[in-house]
């Protein structure tokens, strides 16, 4: 069992299941891919890797879902973010977990 923490991004319940849905489009040569799986590697946050040059169904879904055809494309519980970006990525996090926090703690999770 893990417990909540707003620093650190331990985004687990007290079940041990993940809060967060996160998806991160990718190509096989995306050195901003890349940064961004080494990224949440480091704050220890699972993702789903989807590659667009393998699946072309994932390529029109990240399209349809980003309204662009770089990478990497994030989704944070349908929260898009393109490219790599540091600090949005923290913010959508920190308000995710702050949001499943505050449910689990007043019994709404």
């Amino acid at each position: 069992m893990k417990i909540l923490s707003y620093d650190n991004f331990i985004i687990y319940n007290f079940r041990g299941v993940a809060w967060m849905t996160i998806k991160i489009y990718t190509t096989s040569h995306c050195h901003y891919c890349n940064m961004a799986k080494e990224f949440f590697r480091k704050i220890k946050v699972k993702y789903q890797e989807i590659n667009v040059e393998k699946d072309e169904k994932a390529a029109e879904e990240m399209i349809e879902k980003s309204g662009q055809l770089g990478v990497p494309v994030i989704d944070i519980e349908g929260q898009i973010i393109v490219g790599f970006d540091r600090n949005a990525i923290q913010s959508v996090l920190k308000r995710n977990l702050l949001l499943s926090s505050w449910g689990v703690l007043n019994g709404k999770v």
